[in-house]
């Protein structure tokens, strides 16, 4: 959960409490998930102004809406993930191509110095064109890895899929990474 957030109860405590429908509860644990659900709006629109209105659009659902039992953060991003596919088939009416989520998910800190930035947007620059060349399902289930930080049977709640089929996916996903960047450049992702 973000650092920032000002409630002393866990996560935990906060989804019980707002799933008995305690809206203080649900609007606390929204916020604080509200960034991270806008970069991974972001993943599937595209535009930052979309993923905005798409983020929002979310938080307002779930928090007019009664929670069910289990994990919160699953259920959340998969919420998300549904909008925005939605979003991206009557606008696009086509498949959304999530490829480009990891470029936005490096963003360099106020404090970098121009070498330390010069560095992290090439490397950016390397990951972005690696990911860019895996399937969406593989590059789908690194974001959410590695950059939602969800587990594995977290991320098959989010996808609608086996646990089995996302450690495959993302063995899969790493194999081409590290036959795109090499081991050097697989160093450099970190």
């Amino acid at each position: 959960m973000d650092e920032t957030h000002a409630s002393t109860d866990d996560e935990g405590t906060l989804a019980e409490r707002a799933r008995r429908g305690d809206q203080g509860a649900k609007a606390d644990l929204l916020a604080a998930y509200r960034q991270r659900l806008v970069r991974f709006c972001h993943g599937y629109l595209g535009r930052s102004e979309d993923a905005e209105d798409a983020a929002q659009d979310v938080l307002a659902k779930l928090l007019a809406a009664p929670w069910p039992q289990g994990k919160f953060r699953p259920w959340l991003f998969c919420v998300a993930r549904n909008h925005c596919l939605n979003l991206e088939r009557r606008v696009r009416g086509s498949p959304v191509d999530y490829r480009g989520a990891f470029t936005t998910s490096h963003l360099p800190s106020p404090h970098t110095g121009p070498a330390t930035a010069l560095g992290r947007h090439e490397r950016d620059r390397r990951l972005a064109e690696a990911m860019q060349s895996l399937s969406r399902q593989h590059s789908e289930v690194l974001f959410l890895r590695y950059f939602e930080e969800l587990e594995r049977d977290e991320i098959a709640a989010v996808l609608g899929v086996t646990a089995a089929a996302v450690k495959s996916r993302l063995a899969h996903a790493r194999r081409e990474l590290f036959r795109r960047l090499g081991p050097q450049g697989m160093d450099e992702m970190g």
